[in-house]
């Protein structure tokens, strides 16, 4: 999936959300559910647990979060051709920190699962990705809602003077966002320096406030 950066030699074959209605659902992520432990439906979720009026709904206790918020992803690893299945929840946090709380390793004819079989999945690596890929899908609508409307100077034209409003963020976001789709190389904060005519630390600065007020995703981890 483009913009998905998990980490080498894994790679996603298909993902599915949860929500199951009831408990007669024969479809296999619900069927996956069962065989996890997992088996809570969305008519079991009072409206109590829902925030109210909410479209999609928004989950408000542990329970509707596990139905509303989870999801289930498959990968392999393109080295060994193992196959791995994940059971995600997100959190409440902004931006949401994800979980892994099942772990399926389908049975492979003639093939022995060891420790070193399980140690080998990057589980820390693999949920950083999601959520950096979930935050940057998320991060450029808000932007785009931000934004709209307004007569905009072109992505890699000099900022406006900065300031703390949302729009200032926003523009900030879009023009890294511009750079890394452009394949910028090395430092993205220098390369906007250089566009803006502005010194480094005052431009981590605004990076830093444009990711906390999320139009930028999480930066990723150091050697990644």
């Amino acid at each position: 999936m483009e913009g998905l950066d998990l980490p080498r030699p894994w790679v996603e074959v298909a993902r599915n959300a949860v929500v199951s209605l009831n408990r007669d659902d024969p479809s296999p992520a619900h069927l996956q559910e069962i065989a996890a432990g997992a088996n809570v439906t969305a008519n079991e979720i009072p409206p109590e647990e829902l925030a109210p009026n909410s479209n999609p709904p928004i989950p408000l206790s542990p329970r509707a979060r596990a139905v509303y918020r989870g999801r289930w992803v498959e990968l392999k690893n393109e080295e060994t051709g193992q196959i791995v299945r994940l059971r995600f929840e997100a959190d409440d946090t902004n931006p949401p920190r994800y979980e892994v709380n099942a772990v399926v390793i389908p049975y492979r004819q003639g093939q022995e699962l060891t420790g070193v079989d399980l140690r080998n999945i990057p589980l820390a690596a693999i949920t950083a990705a999601y959520a950096r890929y979930d935050t940057g899908t998320l991060a450029s609508l808000k932007i785009g809602f931000t934004l709209e409307g307004q007569d905009l100077p072109e992505p890699l034209d000099p900022l406006p003077p900065a300031s703390r409003r949302d729009t200032f963020s926003a523009l900030v976001g879009r023009q890294y966002m511009a750079l890394e789709r452009g394949g910028e190389a090395g430092n993205i904060a220098k390369a906007m320096a250089a566009l803006n005519g502005k010194p480094v630390p005052t431009v981590q600065r605004w990076i830093a406030q444009a990711r906390k007020g999320g139009f930028l995703e999480p930066a990723k981890p150091r050697g990644h």
